[in-house]
């Protein structure tokens, strides 16, 4: 048997952000860096 260590979940939620108000669903003024990196290396979730 191998080990497997069990993958981490992170859900972030907000309730005044519209879907669209980051930079990794594309847009052009909103600079999120950190949080387009998380979603680059995970799963996207819209």
């Amino acid at each position: 048997m191998t080990d497997q260590t069990p993958g981490n979940v992170l859900f972030i939620t907000a309730d005044q952000w519209r879907g669209d108000t980051l930079g990794s669903v594309g847009h052009p003024c909103v600079q999120t860096p950190v949080l387009d990196q998380l979603a680059a290396e995970g799963v996207l979730f819209t």
